[in-house]
């Protein structure tokens, strides 16, 4: 099972790694001109500092342009990045990470590629750098692009040290709308977020010129799809150190049933490839083993003891999911916890006993006061889904239902679920 899936991590990396997309698009040189070509479209929620471009889309050849080679680029899917020098601050906004009380903030200048929000008479553009920090720049006219600045900085009271955030940002949107006293008066409600900025960008640009400005980007918000899906499950129940000797030390194998629905919500940038699973299962536990006996100094005298587990549960299981390739196909792995309620319980032991001539057989139900309601699991799988029908193998590693700490239950299970998407 592990080599199982250490393999399959190991080819779906290099999928990752190494697909490309070639979509119609251009870049602009430093002369002025405007070259037609394919460009590798990776939906980047880092802004890239590279690109690759071919000049015909069945063309091998591939020609890599860094951010210093042209002045921009725009891609047929939507997105359009410009090359700029620029001030970037670095500083952390988190607590922990903040430099010394009285240190200056790290400034520091670069040649980045940032990604257009919306161009008009002011302009907004996106940086998400390598460090997953976020900038916004503002651009007047033909002056050169500023960031918006929303600072974390330590405040002392005495013996105490605390921080506060300055909204820096509200200051410098005021320098460069004023001319629109109406958009304006609205910035002291601007949040520090994309969406925010952009609606004030774009009610400027109208108050100016009429029009919200001459390219916006497409807004960007998660997607929820619901789907449904069942399966078959394989399971091997193990328990260990539990003083009855019938059932302990024995391994229980069966196969059930499950089923149940999923709600997908998938992050916006990278395809759609990142998404959180949460899922409601009805998940049968059925299971059941044989253990026996033996009088030692006797083989006529033995005991038989047929345990079968056979429980019901309800699970709310929350993944991570990342879809490895975006091709047709799109093969994903996945990862998270298992929140387990045990709903029902009809298991029981048939007993038999043979002494000598003599045999008896009972039958006895264990009783679900005995047993803990509730189970954790660690779950991992791997899949693939075409249109709107997926299919997936996922493990289960769960802790069983043992209420002692010193009695362990492990629950592994083996599903196979084929699933619908609605749109």
């Amino acid at each position: 099972m592990k080599a199982t899936f250490t393999l399959f991590l190991l080819l779906t990396c290099t999928l990752a790694f190494g697909q490309k997309s070639f979509v119609a698009g251009y870049y602009l040189t430093h002369t002025g001109d405007t070259v037609q070509a394919h460009i590798n479209d990776q939906n980047w929620k880092k802004n890239p500092s590279v690109i690759e471009i071919r000049n015909d889309q069945n063309s091998y050849v591939v020609q890599k342009l860094n951010v210093t080679d042209i002045r921009g680029f725009a891609l047929s899917t939507g997105d359009a990045f410009e090359a700029f020098i620029v001030d970037l601050e670095k500083s952390s906004a988190k607590a922990d990470e903040i430099v010394l009380l009285g240190s200056q903030p790290v400034v520091v200048r670069d040649t980045v590629f940032l990604r257009a929000i919306v161009k008009g008479n002011v302009s907004l553009f996106y940086l998400n750098d390598q460090d997953s920090q976020e900038h916004f720049f503002i651009k007047k006219g033909e002056e050169a692009p500023v960031e918006l600045i929303y600072r974390t900085v330590p405040q002392q009271n005495g013996d105490r040290v605390g921080y506060m955030q300055v909204a820096i940002y509200k200051g410098m949107l005021t320098a460069k709308l004023t001319d629109c006293p109406e958009v304006a008066g609205k910035i002291p409600g601007v949040s520090f977020k994309l969406t925010s900025l952009k609606t004030i960008i774009e009610n400027y640009n109208h108050c100016v010129s009429g029009t919200k400005g001459d390219f916006q980007a497409a807004e960007e918000k998660m997607t929820f799809r619901l789907a449904g899906s069942g399966g078959l499950t394989y399971t091997s129940l193990a328990i260990k150190n539990d003083p009855d000797k019938s059932i302990s030390g024995k391994d229980y194998n069966g196969v059930s049933y499950t089923f149940g629905v999923s709600l997908i919500s998938t992050f916006p940038r990278r395809k759609g490839r990142s998404s959180l699973l949460t899922e409601i299962m009805y998940k049968p536990l059925k299971a059941s083993g044989t253990g026996k006996e033996v009088n030692s100094f006797s083989e006529e005298v033995y005991k038989t003891t047929t345990t079968t587990f056979d429980m019901a549960y309800v699970g709310v299981n929350i993944l991570g999911r990342y879809i490895v390739a975006d091709t047709k196909l799109r093969p994903y792995i996945m990862a998270g916890m298992g929140h387990n309620l045990l709903v029902s319980n009809k298991s029981r032991q048939v007993i038999y006993n043979r002494f000598y001539d003599e045999e008896t057989t009972t039958e006895k139900k264990m009783n679900t006061d005995d047993l803990r309601k509730y189970e954790q699991s660690l779950q991992v799988g791997i899949g693939a889904e075409i249109k709107n029908i997926l299919a997936e193998l996922r493990f289960e590693n769960g802790n069983g239902f043992s209420p002692v700490s010193g009695i362990k239950t492990i629950n592994n299970s083996l599903s196979f679920r084929v699933g619908y998407m609605l749109k």
